[in-house]
């Protein structure tokens, strides 16, 4: 066998140019797969650094509109929460937030028309809100309502240039209309922490204050909320706690369909699951390359086989069996296959690291490079057994030929 290994390099020097455009169809095809497997892994990967693990058992519920009543389907109350946590053993905590938009100003700097969000406690601890400085709300913030406020980075910097925004305040004023009149009702709010960013595909800002406040003295969602997020004990059974959420805010509510839920864990599985079938697609169509480099092959080995026809008659009238033809010429093929999905996985893997590490970065997203090794792994056997498919009908045609018809020619 490493006989015929040697006889196929020594053939494939002297006949540099076909075996350069024999290697090029499968070396292509190999890259092709090689690059689309690294490429989805590394996506895959990036995606799960880029959501944050520690929020995968956050559901966030929201009560579906209905559209008879022309009303909420279910309103979050007290009583819901204190019955969805009794009903549901999985939860662990069941938090409500209201939000409105206003004013935030600073001396002579306003930011119009933001979002501020009443929380209430170990709300921020549980979307893992990371504290920059300061500190976050404490037990006798929300009982007493105090005027204080958590500003994300960005918000900080934004209203407060000169650094260090503790301690100092800012006047969140409320627009509303009053007999037809717009009337501005003021509010100041002590910066008490400023937190980093913590949205995974936006930069959404951050205006936090004691829902308290916003219940007891603004009277909105004083009676229900708008919004709730569940923290489970174990993101591992959130497909569980979400439909045991769903069953029992559809008896609660009466009706069906009653509650809309969102988790970044049911959002990830869809990405992956999206980047899996896409991966899967574009891998398909570039095996079709495999493909067409393994017909190469096969014409060009049926070339090789017919100008090799008195080298084969005179090794078959020295005694060499239809075995032995075939099988040196199954491994010229194989060879050739070999040889070009080692160079594809070479120049695939080198490809797939410059598209990730340079192409593919931003600002926005940083991409992990990630090599799937069973892809590159697969894209070279499959390149191997093409070569061994394609070769199989030049071999048997050599190991058949008549040594007396071939000497003649």
């Amino acid at each position: 066998m490493w006989e015929d290994f040697i006889n196929a390099f020594n053939n494939f020097r002297t006949k540099k140019l076909r075996t350069v455009l024999s290697l090029l169809g499968i070396a292509i095809g190999v890259t092709v797969v090689t690059i689309i497997s690294n490429i989805g892994s590394s996506m895959q990967v990036s995606m799960k650094k880029m959501f944050n693990l520690d929020t995968m058992n956050i559901i966030e519920i929201e009560p579906r509109w209905d559209f008879e009543t022309r009303k909420p389907s279910i309103t979050f109350t007290e009583t819901y929460r204190a019955e969805l946590e009794k009903a549901v053993p999985l939860i662990k905590n069941v938090f409500y937030s209201d939000s409105f938009s206003a004013a935030v100003s600073q001396k002579a700097l306003t930011l119009e028309n933001k979002r501020i969000s009443g929380i209430e406690h170990g709300w921020l601890e549980a979307n893992n809100y990371e504290l920059l400085y300061g500190k976050g709300f404490t037990f006798d913030d929300f009982a007493n309502r105090r005027h204080k406020i958590i500003l994300g980075e960005s918000e900080a910097n934004t209203l407060f240039p000169e650094g260090n925004a503790i301690g100092k305040n800012v006047a969140v004023t409320v627009a509303y209309r009053n007999r037809g009149k717009l009337r501005f009702l003021p509010f100041s709010f002590e910066v008490c922490g400023v937190v980093k960013p913590n949205d995974t595909f936006s930069n959404t800002e951050a205006f936090f204050i004691p829902r308290s406040f916003v219940t007891e003295d603004m009277g909105i969602g004083k009676n229900d909320s708008d919004s709730a997020a569940v923290q489970l004990y174990d993101a591992a059974y959130i497909d569980e706690a979400v439909a045991q959420i769903k069953a029992f805010s559809d008896d609660f509510a009466k009706m069906q369909n009653s509650l809309w839920t969102f988790s970044y864990k049911e959002l990830l599985n869809d990405i992956m699951a999206q980047i899996t079938l896409i991966s899967t697609i574009l891998t398909v169509i570039a095996v079709m390359s495999l493909l067409v480099g393994g017909i190469n092959i096969m014409n060009i080995m049926l070339v090789t086989v017919t100008e090799r026809k008195k080298e084969i008659g005179i090794r078959k009238a020295l005694g060499a069996s239809e075995k032995v033809i075939r099988n040196q010429f199954l491994i010229e093929s194989a060879t050739l296959s070999l040889t070009g999905g080692v160079l594809g996985m070479l120049l695939g893997g080198g490809v797939s690291i410059v598209l990730v590490q340079k192409v593919f970065q931003s600002a926005q997203f940083e991409m992990v490079f990630s090599p799937n090794i069973p892809g590159s792994v697969t894209a070279f056997v499959v390149s191997i057994t093409i070569g061994i498919f394609f070769g199989l009908r030049p071999a048997i045609k050599a190991a058949r030929l008549d040594p007396v018809a071939a000497l003649a020619d």
